[in-house]
């Protein structure tokens, strides 16, 4: 995301939190698309809180926030019970783009935090519908009894 302008004043968790919902948004809609099915959906807690679920779940969930006193971090939690959550601070960089920063200092673009965030939530293994096995062909034999193939 380039930060033109003022760019500083610009450049902040809640600014790129808001960016991060509708990246959001948007590849939901595209992978319901790509399935046919309104099986992914994002959800508003508040204006700084959203989830995106599968079929409305509540263990895949995916929670990203903004948390601290200052709103200066965004926390991506995967399941309510996520004991280690991605943690990330918003840096302008040298080149005036904002960027997403990592717990190991790593300065990230906006689509890698997505990829990292929803990429085991909407892969094509996570939307496979269970399907009932097909009944076995039933051939008549010679002796006139059904019998499976």
């Amino acid at each position: 995301m380039n930060c033109d302008g003022d760019a500083k004043g610009r450049c902040t968790a809640v600014t790129m939190f808001n960016s991060l919902r509708g990246w959001t948004e948007r590849d939901t809609k595209t992978r319901n698309k790509q399935i046919e099915k309104d099986r992914f959906k994002v959800e508003s807690i508040n204006r700084l809180q959203f989830a995106v679920s599968r079929d409305g779940g509540w263990d895949d969930r995916i929670f990203f926030s903004v948390e601290g006193d200052d709103l200066s971090t965004i926390v991506i939690k995967k399941g309510a019970q996520d004991t280690s959550p991605a943690t990330y601070t918003v840096v302008l960089a040298d080149d005036g783009d904002c960027k997403f920063r990592n717990a190991n200092n790593e300065d990230l673009e906006g689509w890698q935090v997505m990829k990292a965030a929803l990429e085991a939530l909407l892969s094509a293994e996570a939307v496979i519908d269970e399907v009932e096995a097909p009944e076995p062909t039933k051939f008549r034999s010679l002796s006139g009894a059904d019998s499976p193939m």
